[in-house]
Formats: structure tokens, sequence, C-alpha cells
């Protein structure tokens, strides 16, 4: 019951997000279309038989980190660079949110809290606001609670496994 539950939330979200770019035809704001647009540098800047990739990838923008913008990438190569292609990729962040909090609440508490936690947390209207906008902060709270969710799995660092997973998913 708990997976069919949750596939649900994760589907529910992800088609809400769907049905609001097909309605909302008006065009980014600046900061949504600053963000897509260096998204598109990043792109321009994959050249892999250039000897300076590595410098060229890391030179693109000075102020924020490069995974979200290159996490857009493969969604804008399929999609086109549009606020739709970011909306699909911030799903699936909206996703990870969902699970992770859906894990921490069962390993804090029991199934159920986790089940309600996650079903509160894909009602929450700033997560829903900002997973429909090509803006970092959907990445950065799906980051955290990954982290957070792969701290509590690691049992203190004493699991190897989870603890290479929290230093993977805290590091990004």
């Amino acid at each position: 019951v708990r997976h069919t539950v949750l596939t649900a939330l994760v589907l529910w979200v992800f088609g809400c997000n769907l049905v609001w770019v097909t309605l909302d035809k008006v065009p980014p704001a600046y900061d949504f279309a600053r963000h897509l647009y260096i998204a598109f540098l990043y792109w321009q800047a994959f050249d892999w038989n250039s000897p300076s990739l590595w410098f060229d990838l890391l030179s693109v923008e000075p102020f924020y980190p490069p995974l979200y913008h290159l996490s857009l990438i493969p969604f804008a190569v399929v999609f086109g660079f549009s606020a739709y292609s970011a909306v699909l990729a911030n799903s699936v962040y909206l996703g990870v949110i969902i699970l992770s909090t859906y894990g921490i609440g069962s390993l804090i508490n029991d199934r159920r809290t986790g089940l309600m936690a996650a079903f509160f947390v894909s009602c929450y209207p700033w997560l829903s606001y900002v997973s429909r906008t090509p803006m970092v902060d959907t990445m950065l709270t799906a980051a955290v609670t990954l982290a957070y969710y792969l701290f509590l799995k690691s049992k203190n660092f004493e699991n190897r496994f989870y603890s290479f997973m929290f230093a993977v998913a805290f590091a990004g």
C-alpha cells in the first residue's frame, strides 16, 4: 500500500506540474530566464575534443554551482531550452523530496508517519511554486532531504555504504 501511495503522490505532483506548464504561457521572469541561459551556456561549453573542457565548464558561471544547470541539459536537449524542460527536471527533484521525506519519517517514527510527512511535503505551497520555476531551490531542497535521509540510514556513519552515499549527496 505504501508504494502505491508514494507512487501516486509523485505522479500527482508530476502531473500537476505538466498541466501547469501546458497552461502557463507567460515568458519566464529575469531570474528564471537567467538560469535557463546558464544551462544553455553549459551546453555550449561541452566540447569533448577540447583540451580545456573542465576549465570551460568551471568558468561558465562564477556564482552558482554547476550541478543544477548541468542537470537541466539532458531535459533541455530532449525538450528544448524552455521553462518546460526545467519544470520536468524540478519534478524529478520534487519526487526525490517526497521519497526522502517518507524515508526520514519512517526511520524516525514509523511508515505511517513517513506517508503523512510525504503527503504534507507534497502539498507545501512553496515547493509547488518553486518546482514550477527554473530555480536552484528545488534541487537544493532535494539534496538536503536526501542527504539527511542517507545520514539517518548510515546509523551515525557505521554503515559504510550509506555513509558514502551521504557524502555524495551532501557534496552535490
